[in-house]
């Protein structure tokens, strides 16, 4: 008898190593099926624990238990059926049916009493602290800070403030450049009626030539202003159709992904607090509770995530039409400034140098001047410096440049907007966990 006992507790103690062991290094399937058995976990990796083997074990027992029970009570009762005329076997069935009954009735009874006792009796829970739950945290969409998109909403911003700013610099210096302007650096275009004494010479226009343009030596910074504006109107453009079609992103990514956690995460706290209802013990319901708390904790962060990005969208959306606006006003600061020259023969007034000498010059003897014609004076029919102020649309590019200022100081806000949105959702994030 004692190498019994010693044989199965060899026995058993080689089981549990292996299973143990077999937990350790990775789950495989078993090559045995096992029966499923209702309200128990039927084993069918390597990673199932012992406990687990123990409570299946238990319900396996209890169910061939009731079953053995019912087959020996039918077998019974046809054999009490035979013997009617055999009282010696009459009596041997009553106690058959009475062991077997009395068995099953301390089955029954042990269960309630464990269960009303305790039921984390009956649990067969691992005597080891529960590790914590790595799913919530694992599954939790952390892709929100470290993603592309709002990295490149961050640049779209920046640069977006950037190019409003050089905007507004150029279109300044413009303003500042054609505001010196003026009819007297243009030329004028004289004309002589006639080879009479009496001819006159007449002003016909001003015009603008190689060394004659309304702004001078100013010319060439105005034209390199120019292009400069002209560079970034497009580039303005270009900003502005890629706001709309981040926001397009931005939104997509709302409902394909934001959502979808969202939806996830409700799922699974419904199921965990179905769990919570059922389960216990108050170490179980601790544990229980715990993971409720990380995944309520994960949904709300994500509700102010999907805040924060709706957020974005409606600034993307403003960025969007504060960018054309700016594009808008710097191509008419762009082009503005051709008006210089185109404006000569209009805001211009032509002088010429008349056909007049002064006394004693060319045999002019009297005490006032002398007329004579445009090509016996000395001087001739010659062209004199312009008048009229300055030719530039000055009134039209202030107003303009008046608009880049707004528009740029929008841009601005909504960028610093956009750039706090965005900085905030790794922050929340970070104080949430």
């Amino acid at each position: 008898m004692r190498k019994l006992f010693q044989t199965i507790f060899i026995l058993i103690t080689i089981l549990s190593f292996w299973i143990v062991v077999s937990s350790a290094f990775g789950q495989k399937p078993l090559e045995a099926t096992y029966p499923a058995v209702p309200g128990v976990t039927t084993p069918e990796t390597t990673a199932t624990t012992i406990p687990d083997y123990i409570r299946y074990i238990y319900f396996v027992s209890f169910s061939l238990s009731g079953l053995i029970a019912f087959l020996v009570i039918l077998r019974e009762g046809l054999r009490y059926l035979t013997a009617i005329d055999k009282p010696a076997n009459l009596v041997a069935v009553r106690k058959n049916i009475q062991s077997i009954l009395g068995g099953v009735l301390i089955l029954v009874f042990a269960y309630l009493i464990f269960s009303t006792i305790n039921p984390e009796i009956l649990s067969f829970r691992s005597l080891f602290l529960p590790a914590l739950p790595s799913q919530p945290i694992t599954s939790s969409p952390t892709f929100r800070y470290t993603s592309d998109l709002l990295t490149r909403l961050a640049t779209l911003a920046e640069d977006a403030r950037s190019s409003a700013n050089t905007t507004l610099n150029f279109a300044s210096g413009i303003k500042s450049l054609t505001d010196n302007c003026s009819c007297g650096n243009t030329a004028s275009l004289c004309q002589c009626d006639g080879g009479s004494v009496g001819s006159q010479c007449n002003a016909l226009n001003c015009y603008v030539g190689p060394n004659s343009h309304p702004c001078g030596q100013l010319k060439d910074q105005i034209e390199s202003a120019q292009k400069q504006i002209a560079d970034l109107k497009d580039k303005i453009g270009f900003l502005g159709n890629k706001s709309l079609a981040e926001k397009d992103d931005l939104r997509e990514n709302i409902t394909k992904i934001v959502d979808e956690k969202i939806k996830w995460y409700e799922q699974n706290i419904a199921e965990e607090i179905k769990v919570l209802g059922q389960v216990q013990g108050e170490d179980a319901k601790k544990y229980q509770q715990g993971i409720i708390d990380n995944l309520q904790e994960s949904r709300n962060w994500l509700n102010d995530e999907k805040r924060y990005k709706t957020d974005l969208v409606s600034d993307l959306t403003d960025l969007a039409q504060k960018l054309k606006m700016l594009s808008e006003s710097a191509n008419q600061i762009f082009q503005l400034p051709q008006q210089c020259t185109t404006n000569v023969k209009d805001k211009c007034q032509a002088r010429c140098k008349s056909g007049v000498e002064p006394p004693g010059v060319n045999g002019c003897i009297s005490d006032i001047p002398c007329l004579y014609g445009c090509h016996n004076a000395s001087l001739g029919c010659q062209p004199d410096t312009c008048q009229g102020g300055n030719p530039c649309p000055t009134m039209e590019i202030d107003i303009e440049l008046q608009k880049v200022r707004e528009t740029a100081a929008e841009i601005n806000r909504i960028t610093a907007l956009i750039i706090k949105t965005i900085n905030l959702i790794p922050e929340k994030r970070q104080s949430s966990f």
